[in-house]
């Protein structure tokens, strides 16, 4: 389908720009929605290596973490996205979530 194809082409093009944090941000999100965890974090963590200051990444780590139970480990990394952007309220909400789930 069209998701097959859209992550074959992502694929495709990080071989030829391994460097495009986003473009493994993306794929990550690709995978994750396809219920590939490994490959999505995998991916995530890639696109940390080669950018640090996206608090998109941390807030999809963090998302992915709560998904698989770590209430710690997206504690964590919702609080990095805020510490890269104070103001990113999908990681407010985000910390809230995993905030709520340990409190339960």
């Amino acid at each position: 389908g069209r998701a097959g194809d859209a992550e074959r082409e992502l694929r495709r093009f990080l071989s030829a720009a391994p460097q495009h944090a986003s473009g493994h941000n993306l794929l990550g999100i690709i995978c994750a929605a396809r219920g590939d965890r490994d490959g999505a974090r995998q991916s995530f963590m890639r696109s940390l290596d080669l950018n640090a200051r996206d608090p998109s990444v941390y807030l999809n780590l963090g998302n992915l973490s709560l998904e698989a139970g770590d209430v710690d480990a997206a504690t964590g990394f919702f609080r990095e996205a805020l510490a890269v952007d104070p103001l990113y309220d999908a990681a407010k909400r985000g910390l809230e979530d995993a905030t709520n789930v340990r409190t339960r």
